[in-house]
């Protein structure tokens, strides 16, 4: 008896003891290493996903970030309300260097480039975005849509009992419409600095102390990259161009990353002012990744019509935009369907008009310009003058007889025209003063009809007696 209860209770042992080492080595599968979600993954090129746009560094690869914000999908156009915001996760920003490159597979297509939109670091905020500014009350109108998801004022408001909000001051200093940019976001904070904020929620007054640590990107730019070179690893490889400056970037509507101009060197990274440096100097240029056309008004026109026809097949998931650029500066979208787009101007300036289509691969049928202003026939006297060098005070100057409709335009060197403006005192005569004048060749176009008489046209000096020294013009 005692020899069978010793082999039972030897057995009992041992299957408790394999029981516990059974448990024991299967704690691998209940206990998972621990993974920081706000640290950067590197990868190598066998653990690439399809269809995934990274940064690679040497043999590294980290995925490109797709941040929270208000620029979804790709940009058609240059869109200063396209926002990202960045809080915590900032850190999951991957940073490209000078001659490093993005990389990108897939088994499903085959891409000859990228597009690239820039996005300008407008710095650190409360976290509210697309405010409103209300002129008659000085203060910025938002709801509870417009605080950025992870920021301080999401916490503060989203608790709040109203969806509507005003901001009326910000440390007991009322609000201006100065302090927000075209976005609707506060500038000119200090990175976790926290702020009194004296705001309505419906009608009743509260305040709150809100910190600025939410980090704001605004689009300022937009590029196409077609540098691309196949590897035999499975991915192709994406360069970025030499002249490309330090900034965060956006690509093919995927994710962010940010670019430095110098090679990955331990050279101290960029501050300030440094990202935002642009690299287009003119609106017109910033145009990059659209078509150009151009319409010329030799003088102020009404009611007309800018009509574009494109091939409505070479239009991708709606993705089109078309804007017609004043001389000016000023931008008209042009709107329609099925291939057919227009903007209606009750005056449209005299000078050159630019018209981009974006992005470059619509197919475009037709740009043409259309007014139902009465059309007469007009005779035309057109005088060139040549300006050798830089001079001030002078008057582009129109003398006529009779008492009929007469138009001048003075069109300058860069392409600019300017109306030349009655002189009602004088009678006759059509004048545009410019207090500079750079070199170059000028223009002036003079529009009449049978029941007027051009005697002259010229450029004097500002304050000259006109009715010596004048040049007759015939036509």
């Amino acid at each position: 008896m005692k020899n069978n209860y010793f082999i039972k209770k030897t057995i009992s042992s041992i299957l408790i003891g394999a029981a516990s080492v059974a448990l024991l080595s299967s704690c691998g599968s209940i206990i998972q290493e621990y993974v920081d979600p706000y640290e950067l993954q590197a990868l190598k090129y066998n653990e690439l996903e399809e269809d995934v746009y990274y940064v690679k560094s040497g043999t590294d690869f980290y995925k490109v970030y797709a941040a929270p914000g208000s620029a979804g999908g790709m940009a058609t156009k240059v869109d200063e309300t396209r926002l990202f915001w960045l809080n915590k996760d900032e850190s999951l920003v991957p940073t490209l260097y000078k001659g490093e490159v993005i990389a990108y597979s897939s088994t499903k297509k085959e891409i000859t480039g990228a597009q690239l939109e820039r996005y300008y670091d407008v710095g650190y905020s409360i976290g509210v975005q697309g405010m409103e500014w209300d002129e008659t009350n000085s203060q910025f109108d938002f709801d509870i849509t417009n605080a950025t998801t992870g920021s301080n004022s999401f916490a503060t408001f989203s608790e709040d009992e109203s969806q509507f909000f005003s901001i009326v001051s910000i440390n007991d200093q009322i609000t201006t419409q100065d302090m927000a940019n075209d976005a609707g976001v506060f500038t000119c904070m200090e990175q976790d600095k926290a702020y009194d904020i004296g705001y309505y929620s419906g009608t009743y007054y509260k305040e709150a102390t809100i910190t600025a640590s939410t980090h704001m990107l605004q689009m300022a730019e937009l590029y196409y990259l077609d540098n691309v070179e196949a590897t035999k690893n499975g991915y192709i490889e994406i360069k970025l161009p030499d002249y490309l400056k330090t900034g965060w970037y956006k690509v093919a509507g995927a994710g962010i990353f940010k670019y430095i101009d110098h090679e990955r060197d331990g050279s101290p990274d960029p501050v300030g002012d440094e990202w935002n440096d642009p690299f287009f100097l003119s609106t017109e240029a910033s145009y990059s990744y659209a078509q150009r056309y151009s319409v010329h008004f030799d003088y102020t026109t009404s009611n007309v019509f800018i009509n574009v026809s494109v091939d409505a097949e070479s239009i991708e998931n709606d993705q089109i935009s078309i804007t017609a650029l004043s001389p000016d500066g000023t931008e008209y979208e042009l709107t329609g369907s099925g291939g057919r787009y227009t903007v209606q101007l009750d005056k449209a300036i005299a000078g050159t008009w630019y018209v981009f289509i974006s992005p470059k691969t619509i197919s475009v049928i037709d740009v043409a310009v259309d007014s139902s202003q009465a059309k007469e026939e007009a005779t035309v006297v057109e005088k060139t003058i040549e300006v050798d060098e830089d001079v001030a005070d002078k008057t582009f100057e129109v003398l006529y007889t009779g008492e009929g409709e007469v138009h001048a335009t003075l069109i300058a060197p860069t392409g600019l025209a300017y109306d030349l403006k009655s002189d009602g005192y004088k009678g006759g005569r059509l004048y545009y003063n410019m207090s500079f004048v750079p070199k170059g060749t000028y223009t002036i176009k003079v529009y009449h009809y049978t029941d007027t008489n051009i005697e002259s046209v010229d450029m004097i000096d500002t304050g000259t007696d006109t009715n010596e020294d004048v040049i007759s013009v015939t036509g």
